[in-house]
C-alpha cells in the first residue's frame, strides 16, 4: 500500500506543475531565421523563450512570438544546426542565422538505457526519424522500417491488415527458440504476445496477429535498432536476434495543436489469372471430361463467377490523430489521440485500433529531481475472414476461391447460398462437403477484442555532479479475447471436430462457437545509477550499474459450443449454445498458461580520450526461471572500441571530415522458448481420470547464446553532404534449444535439449547518405542501404531436422524443408523436377523419391533506395527495395494449379490450362513448385505540398499523397515474394512458402496535417 500511495503522490505532483501559469505584461517580437551557408529560409525552427513560450518558423522562415516584456533573449534550435541564443537588446525584430553542423555526426541516437551521439556510438545501431519511415497506411510498426535499415529484413506473413511478420537482424539464428528480436517501447521490454491464433475447426489454423499493432505509427518519434552484440548486449539474455528501441514523441516548445487525417484506398496488386467460364470448359473438354450441363452428367451449373471478385473488394481506410503538446524550462508534456480503421481487400476483414497516450516530463528543486510518465492504453479489434494456413483439400476461403467451377452460382433459386447438395458431380464430394466461397466469407463471424495497457513511470534523482540515480516501473497489461462463430446455414462443415478426446458434430446444421481468452501481464523494475564526467582535453566518462526484475504471466483459456436453441438461426452469443465443451480445450491446442521470472545485474563503462580513442565496455548477468536448476543464471559480455581517425594530426582533413573505425565483441542469450521447458510435464484429461506425459525434465537445459565480433568504419566526405558506414558481422549460435524426440519405450515421449552445433551469419553492410544538391531552392538527398550475408549450419553431425509441411489433395505428410550441416537454415530438400516429357508427365532425372538439396528462402543481398526532393514549398520522394539469392515454395501452385484439377471440375489457372501435361500428371512435392523470390518493388512514393502560412489560425498546413506497392518486377509466379506462411512442422518453424496467402494491396493516400 505504501508504494500504491507514492505513486499517487507522484502523479498528483505531476498534475500541479504541468502547466505554470505567466501573468506579466507581453511584448511582439518577429524575425526571420536563414541557413548561414547560403541564406535560405529555414522551415520549422524552434523559436523559444524563458517560461515554455515558443513557436516554431514558417515556410519563408519568418516567426512572430508573445513573449514576457521581462525577456531579454531567445534560444533557436534546428536538427542538423548549432543551437544559437540571440541576446534582443531591447529589439522587437531580428534576423538570425543558423551555422549548419553535421547532422550524421551529432544526431543522438538512443540506445539501452540511455542515448549517445552517433559520432560517439561504438557499437552498430541505426536510427530512424519520422521522414525516414515508410508512409500511408501502416498498421504496425515494423512497417516503418521496412527495407530502410542495412541488415533488418522484415518479411511480412501476409498482405492481411495487422497480419505477422518475421523480422531478422543480421539473419536467422534460431532452429526452435523464437527468433523476434526485443522490443523496448519508452523504455519497457515487450512481451511479444497479446493475440491468438485461429482455432483450426475444419478449415485450417490460421497465425496470430502482430503483437505490435497496438502501438499508433504517428505517435512514434524515433526507432533505434542494436543490431551488434556490443550494442544489445546490455539487454543480455533477450539480446540475440538484436533489439528495436521505439521512443514516442514528447511535448516541445511552440508545439500546440496538431491535427493529421488520411484517406486510403486499397485493391489487390495481383490476383491469380484463373480461367472464366468459356476457357474453363474447353479445358475440362481438353482433359477429355464432358463439359455438358450437371443435368447431362458434366460440371456446367450455368453460371459465369468470377469467385475472386467475389471475395475481393477496393477497401477504403481512415486515419485520425490529434496531440496538444507544450514545453517550459522545467518540464514537457504531450497528450494524443489516434482512430484507424483499416479495411482489407478481402470482404468482411479490417483492424480498427483506438489509442490515447500521455507523455510527460517534469523537474523540481532546481531540476535534481524529475519524474517521467509514459502511459498508453489502445484497443485493437480485428475481423478476420477464414484463410488459413494448413487448409486440406476443401481449402480455406482463398483456395477455394481459386479452385471453385466458374460456372458454380452464388445462390440457388430460392436465394441460399449455393451448394451440391443432391449433386454428384465429378470431382466434387457428395453433399455439403463442398465450400462455397461467399458462404465461408459471409457464414463465418471471426472477429477479436484486445486491450492493452502499457505504462512506464521514472524518477530520476542528481544524487550530485555527475551522479544520478533512476528508479523505473512499467506494466505492460494486455487482455485480449478472440470469438468465431459459425452458422448453421453454412456450406460444406459437415466433418465431425475431434478436440483432444471429445468429437464436436460437424458446423453445418449445428452452428459453432469458439471462444478464446489471453492475458498477458509483464512488470518491469529497474534502478540505475549512472556517471557522466568531462574533461577539459575533450575526454569524458559514462559509466552505469543497474538492476532489473522482470515477470511474465500469460493465461490462456479456450472453449468450444454448438447446437442452436432455434434451428438455423446465426448464435454469436457463446452463452446461448444448447452445448458447450465439459473442460478447457487450451492444453490440447498450444494455449497453455504460463509464468516466468527474469533477473539481472549490469554495468557498462563509456570512455573517451581527447574524443580520438573510445571504449565501450559491458557486462549483464541473468537469471531466467525458464532454464534448469544448474543453469539459470549466464553471463553476456561485450566490449567495443572506436578509432576517430580523422582526430588525429596525420588524418587526411582536406578528404574526410569524419573518418572513424569500430571493432565490437560480444556474447547475447535467447531464452525465447517455453517457460517450464526444463519441468517434467504432465496433462491430465479432464475427467481426471487418465494423465499423458508431454515433457521429461532438463535440469541441464540453459542459454541459447551467441557470440559475435565484427567491424566498422563510419566516414563523412564533401564537407558532411556524403556520410556512410561499411560493417562486417561474424555471429554464431551455439547450445541451440530443441525439443528433441525420444527413444521409445521410455516414460515421456520428448524433451528440451541443448542441441550441437551452430547457425553462423556473415555479412557485409553498407549504408550511404548523399546530399546531392542543397540550393536554395531545389534539394535531392538520397539514402541508399545494402546488405550481403551468408546463413550456414555448422557442426551439426549427420542430424537432419525437417519442416515446412505442404498441404494438398494427396500429400498428406508431404514436406520441403530441413536444417543440415553445411547448409543455410530452412534449406529446401526437394525431388529435382526438369519439365515435362512427350507425354505430359513429369521428369524426375533422380526419381520421384530422392531428394536434392536446393536453394534457400533466406536472400543473400537486399537493397533499398530513397530518393528525397524539395522544390519550394513542394517535396517528392519514392523508395526502392529489393532482394536477391532466394527461392519461394508455391504451395498454393502445388495444391490447386496442375492440369488434372480440371478433370475433378476445380479451375486452374490459363498458364496451367495451355500446357501439354497430362491429366493424369500427379501433383508431387519437387522443384517444379520452387521458384526464384528475386524482386525489385517500388514500395513508396509521396508527394507533398506545405501552404505559406502567415499568421492566422494555422502554424503549418501540408498536404501529401502517398502510394504504395507501386510496382512489383519479379519472376515469381505467385502472388508476391514477400510471403512467409506459417508451415511449421512440430512446433519447427518454416521460411519462405506460400500458401493461399492473404493478398498484398496496392494502396493510394491523401493526407492532411496541421498544427495550430
Amino acid at each position: 500500500m505504501q508504494f500504491k500511495h507514492l505513486l499517487t503522490l507522484c502523479f498528483f505532483a505531476l498534475t500541479c506543475f504541468f502547466v505554470q501559469p505567466a501573468l506579466a505584461q507581453n511584448k511582439v517580437v518577429t524575425g526571420k531565421v536563414t541557413d548561414k551557408k547560403d541564406g535560405s529560409t529555414l522551415i520549422g525552427v524552434s523559436v523559444g523563450a524563458a517560461g515554455g513560450i515558443g513557436t516554431l518558423t514558417s515556410v519563408d522562415g519568418t516567426f512572430r512570438l508573445s513573449v514576457p516584456a521581462s525577456t531579454t533573449a531567445l534560444t533557436f534550435t534546428y536538427i542538423g544546426f548549432k543551437s544559437l541564443t540571440v541576446p534582443l537588446n531591447g529589439q522587437s525584430s531580428i534576423a538570425v542565422s543558423l551555422e549548419s553542423a553535421s547532422t550524421a555526426l551529432n544526431e543522438v541516437v538512443v540506445i539501452g538505457y540511455g542515448t549517445q551521439r552517433i559520432k560517439d556510438a561504438t557499437g552498430s545501431v541505426a536510427s530512424l526519424s519520422p521522414k525516414d519511415f515508410n508512409k500511408g497506411v501502416i498498421a504496425t510498426p515494423e512497417q516503418l522500417l521496412q527495407g530502410r535499415i542495412a541488415g533488418v529484413q522484415v518479411t511480412p506473413a501476409s498482405g492481411e491488415p495487422g497480419a505477422g511478420a518475421t523480422i531478422n537482424i543480421r539473419g536467422a539464428s534460431s532452429i526452435r527458440s523464437g527468433s523476434s528480436p526485443l522490443y523496448v517501447v519508452d523504455g519497457v521490454p515487450l512481451d511479444n504476445g497479446g493475440t491468438a491464433g485461429g482455432f483450426d475447426s475444419g478449415a485450417g489454423g490460421s497465425s496470430a496477429r502482430n503483437p505490435l499493432a497496438f502501438i499508433n505509427p504517428a505517435d512514434i518519434e524515433n526507432i533505434s535498432v542494436l543490431k551488434d552484440a556490443s550494442a544489445s548486449a546490455i539487454y543480455g539474455s533477450r539480446g540475440a536476434n538484436g533489439v528495436v528501441l521505439i521512443t514516442t514523441r514528447k511535448g516541445r516548445k511552440g508545439q500546440g495543436i496538431q491535427f493529421g487525417a488520411s484517406t486510403s484506398i486499397s485493391k489487390a496488386a495481383k490476383t491469380y489469372d484463373l480461367l472464366g467460364r468459356e476457357d474453363f470448359l474447353k479445358g475440362v473438354e481438353s482433359v477429355g471430361s464432358n463439359p455438358g450441363t450437371v443435368a447431362q452428367g458434366g460440371v456446367d451449373y450455368g453460371a459465369n463467377t468470377d469467385w475472386q471478385k467475389e471475395i475481393l473488394r477496393t477497401a477504403i481506410s481512415q486515419n485520425y490523430n490529434l496531440a496538444f503538446g507544450g514545453a517550459s524550462n522545467t518540464g514537457n508534456y504531450r497528450a494524443s489521440l489516434g482512430y484507424d480503421n483499416q479495411q482489407g481487400i478481402v470482404k468482411r476483414t479490417d483492424l480498427k485500433r483506438l489509442t490515447a497516450r500521455i507523455n510527460a516530463s517534469q523537474s523540481f528543486l532546481g531540476e535534481r529531481l524529475r519524474f517521467d510518465l509514459q502511459s498508453l492504453y489502445s484497443n485493437v479489434k480485428d475481423r478476420f475472414a477464414p484463410i488459413t494456413n494448413n487448409a486440406g483439400f476443401n481449402g480455406s476461403l482463398i483456395g477455394a476461391a481459386i479452385q471453385t467451377n466458374p460456372t458454380i452460382p452464388v445462390f440457388d433459386a430460392s436465394g441460399k447460398y449455393f451448394s451440391l447438395n443432391g449433386y454428384e458431380p465429378n470431382g466434387f464430394p457428395k453433399g455439403n462437403s463442398f465450400r462455397n466461397p461467399a458462404s465461408l466469407l459471409n457464414q463465418i463471424d471471426d472477429t477479436d477484442n484486445i486491450n492493452r495497457f502499457l505504462n512506464n513511470l521514472t524518477m530520476t534523482v542528481r544524487l550530485f555532479e555527475g551522479i544520478s540515480y533512476k528508479g523505473n516501473f512499467g506494466a505492460d497489461i494486455s487482455r485480449g479475447q478472440r470469438k468465431t462463430f459459425y452458422d448453421p446455414n453454412i456450406v460444406g462443415f459437415t466433418d465431425e471436430a475431434n478436440i483432444g478426446d471429445f468429437k464436436i458434430p460437424g458446423a453445418t446444421s449445428n452452428g459453432r462457437g469458439i471462444l478464446v481468452h489471453n492475458e498477458i501481464t509483464n512488470l518491469t523494475t529497474e534502478h540505475t545509477l549512472n556517471y557522466d564526467k568531462k574533461w577539459s582535453d575533450n575526454s569524458s566518462l559514462t559509466a552505469l550499474v543497474g538492476y532489473s526484475y522482470q515477470s511474465f504471466k500469460n493465461f490462456n483459456r479456450g472453449n468450444l459450443a454448438w447446437g442452436t436453441q432455434t434451428s438455423g438461426e446465426f448464435v454469436k452469443n457463446f452463452d446461448a449454445f444448447k452445448n458447450h465443451m465439459p473442460y478447457d480445450f487450451s492444453l490440447r491446442n498450444g494455449l497453455d498458461s504460463s509464468s516466468s521470472q527474469l533477473q539481472s545485474y549490469f554495468a557498462r563503462v563509456n570512455y573517451s580520450y581527447k574524443d580520438r580513442y573510445i571504449v565501450t565496455g559491458t557486462i549483464r548477468r541473468d537469471g531466467s526461471s525458464r532454464f534448469g536448476e544448474n543453469h539459470r543464471y549466464a553471463n553476456f559480455p561485450a566490449v567495443a572500441v572506436k578509432w576517430r581517425i580523422s582526430n588525429e594530426s596525420f588524418a587526411p582533413k582536406s578528404i574526410f571530415d569524419d573518418l572513424s573505425l569500430r571493432l565490437n565483441y560480444g556474447k547475447t542469450g535467447n531464452q525465447d522458448y517455453p517457460s517450464y521447458a526444463s519441468k517434467a510435464l504432465k496433462q491430465t484429461n479432464y475427467l481426471g481420470t487418465s494423465s499423458s506425459a508431454l515433457n521429461a525434465a532438463n535440469p541441464d537445459l540453459k542459454w541459447e547464446t551467441q557470440t559475435a565480433y565484427g567491424a566498422g568504419i563510419d566516414f563523412t566526405v564533401l564537407k558532411g553532404r556524403l556520410n556512410g558506414t561499411v560493417d562486417y558481422f561474424n555471429k554464431s549460435q551455439a547450445d541451440l534449444l530443441f525439443l528433441q524426440d525420444l527413444a521409445q519405450p521410455a516414460a515421456f515421449n520428448r524433451y528440451w535439449v541443448n542441441l550441437p552445433g551452430n547457425v553462423r551469419n556473415t555479412g557485409v553492410e553498407v549504408g550511404l547518405n548523399f546530399a546531392a544538391i542543397q540550393g536554395s531552392g531545389f534539394t535531392w538527398d538520397i539514402a541508399y542501404n545494402m546488405t550481403f550475408i551468408k546463413n550456414r549450419v555448422e557442426n551439426f553431425g549427420n542430424r537432419n531436422v525437417i519442416t515446412g509441411n505442404i498441404d494438398g489433395q494427396g500429400l498428406s505428410g508431404a514436406y520441403s524443408q530441413f536444417f543440415g550441416n553445411g547448409y543455410p537454415l530452412y534449406s529446401f530438400d526437394l525431388p529435382n523436377y526438369s519439365g515435362l516429357d512427350a507425354n505430359g508427365f513429369g521428369i524426375y532425372p533422380q526419381g520421384i523419391d530422392a531428394s536434392t538439396k536446393q536453394g534457400s528462402p533466406l536472400p543473400t543481398f537486399t537493397a533499398g533506395l530513397t530518393n528525397s526532393f524539395g522544390y519550394k514549398n513542394f517535396s517528392f520522394s519514392f523508395f526502392l527495395n529489393g532482394a536477391t539469392g532466394f527461392y519461394i515454395y508455391n504451395n498454393t501452385a502445388n495444391a490447386f494449379f496442375y492440369k488434372g484439377n480440371l478433370v475433378g471440375g476445380r479451375n486452374v489457372t490459363k498458364a496451367v490450362a495451355a500446357t501439354n501435361e497430362n491429366a493424369l500428371n500427379s501433383g508431387e512435392v519437387s522443384t517444379r513448385f520452387l521458384e526464384k523470390g528475386d524482386f525489385l518493388r517500388l514500395s513508396n512514393a509521396t508527394l507533398g505540398y506545405t501552404f505559406p502560412v502567415k499568421g492566422g489560425t494555422f502554424k503549418s498546413l501540408r498536404v501529401s499523397l502517398t502510394g504504395q506497392n507501386l510496382f512489383l518486377i519479379t519472376d515469381y509466379s505467385g502472388l508476391d515474394p514477400e510471403i512467409n506462411t506459417n508451415k511449421e512442422r512440430n512446433g519447427v518453424p518454416s521460411r519462405g512458402i506460400d500458401y493461399t496467402a492473404y493478398p498484398s494491396a496496392r494502396t493510394f493516400t491523401l493526407g492532411l496535417n496541421a498544427s495550430f
